[in-house]
């Protein structure tokens, strides 16, 4: 009951001060009379063809990576070794062939042999190649810088194919 009493009370005075202080009523927006601008057509920005003085590629540096490998020579260490140690097993082996005078040219043509095959595996391990790689820094065309004279100005733009004797200047409004 209390709460009740509470609303009815505030609808009470609320009204009483709504009948004391009058509200305009709401006007119409736009105001009467008020004509928007007309719309700017989308080929109404003025154009200009102005000559051009020069026209000169430009450049950028960039980093570029690659990858550079080189075959490292045999070292004659290793080549005298595989000599030797192939020579060795080849003598070895041949031995282990024929009787008498057979054995010991069978020896002698498995040192040969095995020398031969020694070298040429102590060379062939050794001439695996060494790759790394190398950034360096490359130039990459961007464009023209193309520089111009306009109303007693000059002008500076970058573009992307090489202009003519002339460029076309669009002239607009500057904006905030």
């Amino acid at each position: 009951m209390k709460n009740t009493l509470k609303i009815a009370l505030l609808i009470l005075v609320s009204g009483s001060a709504a009948a004391q202080y009058p509200v305009a009523p709401p006007q119409a927006y736009p105001p009467p009379g008020y004509q928007p601008p007309p719309p700017v057509p989308v080929n109404s920005v003025p154009k200009f063809t102005i000559p051009v003085l020069s026209a000169t590629p430009a450049y950028q540096t960039e980093m570029r990576e690659r990858q550079v490998c080189d075959r490292q020579p045999p070292s004659q260490g290793a080549s005298v070794a595989g000599t030797i140690i192939g020579g060795v097993a080849g003598g070895l082996l041949g031995n282990q062939i024929g009787r008498g005078k057979g054995k010991t040219v069978a020896t002698a043509a498995g040192a040969v042999g095995g020398a031969l095959a020694g070298n040429a595996i102590a060379n062939s391990s050794q001439n695996t190649p060494v790759c790394q790689v190398i950034s360096e820094p490359q130039q990459v065309f961007v464009g023209y810088d193309v520089v111009y004279e306009f109303s007693g100005q000059r002008g500076l733009v970058r573009m992307s194919q090489q202009p003519g004797s002339t460029i076309v200047v669009e002239v607009r409004p500057a904006t905030w």
